[in-house]
């Protein structure tokens, strides 16, 4: 079979002058399409443990294939091959099939000789009794033209795959192309299109002297310099490219003017005609209380105060502007108001006390344990000035309303008065009641009534 495809080719070979495509002057011969036939030889057990050099190993095999031609020096190949091969894993031979698509790239052109070539691509493999496999050529190749469509075909690739079924394979046989025209543009229209540049560019439309082919503004007379395009305001930039093209400026600011030469192009200056700073948009800045803030940037214009408050300022250094401060002379966070917050310890006291406080029972008469507490109570209004006390009284629901209401509010009055004799200031408190309105716990127990009995002492800040 093999050496009756082998006298197809040669025949072809040596009949294509006879039956090929005639050239004349206005075409050329290109090769597209083509078909190979090989001979194979092909070892799987060399790349599998044993000697690729040893060809005693190597199986005969046959591969027939389709050529595509690209321009340039690319050519695609897809070839279907078939052989009866060794795997190392299976002691009886087996037929293998494959098919494929393979990139060659070629190392001469198309009218050398000899034309070597790489290739690369990729195969899947099908055999008796086995799952297919898959595997990817890389190798070399040659090609000796003994015709302009025909050429003898020499090759050796190794085929990478998984594991006992990398091979290599050698081929020799023979390539033949299917030859076509391609027409050649005649040289009589490349003149007739070479006159009619000629006449265009002779052309000039707005009569600046620049024809119009390399005039950039057809319409409009302009400068050669300027490859056609006018410069109406006389700076050296084309209208075209100007910012300002009625009014000279320099090429810095895109043609603007800059009238008082302070850096700011007019179009940007809000004072154009005083000197100023790029940061204030061309004006001068302005500091009315010299604090180094401009007034444009000082939230505070006649009071001097630093950068960090926008200029206004800030007595006790918080950080907190005197303006937004509720406690001017005294350090504590912006999300307090600049007041120092409450401490853990001193909100355990307030909450202590509404514990402790007792009174006698049924009137708003102090018991001496509750002195203690409350001067402590005290002793913190003193350390926070800032901050006001709110003192409200509450009852459990047994006696009536109206008796439990005057009870709680003479109690909370009876805590603001001691207070106010221990030197806290009375506009820094109040004192309300609330009677039985906001119990804690259940009034059905005992437990319950008794934590309901109590006086609340709440520190805030004034808004």
């Amino acid at each position: 079979m093999m050496k009756k495809i082998l006298f197809v080719f040669i025949a072809l070979t040596f009949l294509t002058p006879y039956f090929g495509i005639c050239q004349s002057d206005s075409t050329e011969i290109v090769r597209k399409h083509g078909f190979a036939a090989k001979k194979l030889f092909v070892d799987f057990l060399g790349p599998s443990g044993g000697d690729i050099a040893d060809f005693r190993s190597y199986s005969d095999g046959f591969e027939i294939g389709y050529m595509h031609n690209f321009s340039g020096p690319l050519e695609l190949y897809l070839p279907f091959r078939t052989a009866v091969v060794q795997f190392n894993d299976d002691l009886s031979p087996k037929r293998m099939h494959s098919i494929g698509a393979q990139i060659q790239y070629n190392l001469k052109s198309d009218d050398a000789v000899f034309q070597p070539y790489v290739l690369l691509g990729g195969n899947a493999l099908f055999s008796v009794d086995s799952q297919t496999e898959v595997d990817l050529p890389i190798g070399l190749g040659l090609n000796i033209k003994v015709h302009p469509s025909t050429a003898i075909n020499l090759q050796g690739a190794y085929h990478l795959s998984g594991e006992n079924r990398s091979n290599m394979n050698l081929a020799m046989g023979v390539k033949y192309y299917f030859l076509q025209e391609k027409k050649i543009k005649p040289l009589v229209e490349e003149e007739e299109e070479e006159v009619k540049l000629d006449k265009e560019e002779e052309l000039d439309t707005d009569g600046d002297g620049v024809a119009n082919t390399y005039d950039l503004c057809p319409n409009e007379a302009g400068l050669a310099m300027f490859d056609g395009c006018p410069d109406q305001d006389g700076d050296g930039i084309p209208d075209h490219t100007d910012k300002c093209p009625d009014d000279a400026g320099p090429k810095i600011f895109g043609g603007c003017p800059d009238t008082d030469g302070d850096g700011v192009p007019d179009s940007s200056d809000e004072c154009p005609n005083v000197p100023g700073s790029k940061e204030n948009n061309g004006c001068p800045i302005i500091d009315s209380d010299g604090d180094g803030v401009p007034d444009g940037s000082d939230e505070c214009k006649n009071e001097y105060g630093p950068s960090a408050t926008n200029g206004c300022p800030d007595t006790d250094g918080d950080g907190v502007p005197d303006k937004d401060d509720k406690c001017i002379e005294t350090p504590g966070p912006a999300s307090n108001m600049g007041c120092p917050q409450i401490e853990k310890k001193e909100q355990e006291t307030l909450d202590l006390a509404m514990e402790s406080v007792k009174f006698e029972s049924n009137r708003a008469t102090l018991k001496p344990s509750s002195f203690r507490n409350l001067n402590d109570i005290a002793t913190i209004m003193k350390r926070y000035p800032n901050y006001k006390l709110r003192i409200s009284g509450h009852t459990d629901n047994t006696g009536s309303v109206s008796l439990n209401q005057r009870l709680s509010e003479q109690r909370a009055r009876s805590c603001y008065e001691y207070l106010a004799s221990r030197g806290i200031s009375a506009s820094r408190m109040s004192y309300v009641g609330f009677g039985p309105d906001q119990p804690r716990a259940d009034n059905d127990t005992e437990s319950g009534r008794r934590l309901n009995r109590r006086v609340e002492f709440d520190l805030y800040l004034s808004e």
